[in-house]
């Protein structure tokens, strides 16, 4: 009863920590125009661990990861980030929230432990987190839109740490 009663809690604590709307990829506009130049290069995106796409704000950097991710019929999770996402725990339930909208179950088993071991020792919960992804078969590709609004150094130390130790197949 105990359990049941935590498991509920999480559910209602988590619905006023994570915006759904941020796990979205944007709609693509009517007018979005094909790049083939741009396109040729979709494969690598696919084919590596982390990709950094750069350009101007405004360029459609979005769009065109949009695009690819449609065409291409991938799996893909993403977060739209901004300025205002700077605790490291809610960065980590994005993520979360993102994988496991694309692969049902993927990390739905991770997350109560991933709550009660990220305040303790945050590497533990990524450790947790890496083997759960480890062990699912399907091509995911996660997708941090305005990754750049992070400036929480331990953010960026634990991507670095989640990157480094993603299997290759996965994203």
């Amino acid at each position: 009863m105990q359990q049941e009663q935590t498991a509920g809690l999480h559910g209602d604590w988590l619905q006023f920590m994570i915006l759904t709307t941020k796990l979205e990829l944007p709609p693509l506009p009517a007018d979005t125009m094909d790049r083939p130049r741009l396109s040729l290069q979709r494969k690598e995106l696919f084919q590596s661990k982390v990709t950094l796409l750069t350009a101007p704000a405004g360029s459609g950097k979005s769009t065109l990861l949009g695009s690819w991710v449609r065409s291409e019929a991938v799996h893909a999770a993403c977060v739209c980030l901004d300025d205002k996402d700077q605790d490291p725990l809610q960065f980590w339930l994005y993520i979360i929230h993102a994988l496991d909208r694309v692969s049902k179950e993927l990390c739905g088993d991770v997350l109560p432990h991933f709550l009660q071991r990220y305040p303790i020792d945050p590497r533990s919960a990524l450790i947790l987190l890496l083997n759960r992804v480890a062990q699912t078969n399907q091509h995911t590709l996660l997708i941090l839109d305005d990754y750049h609004a992070v400036t929480q150094r331990e953010i960026h130390e634990q991507m670095q740490y989640f990157i480094e130790n993603l299997p290759l197949p996965f994203i």
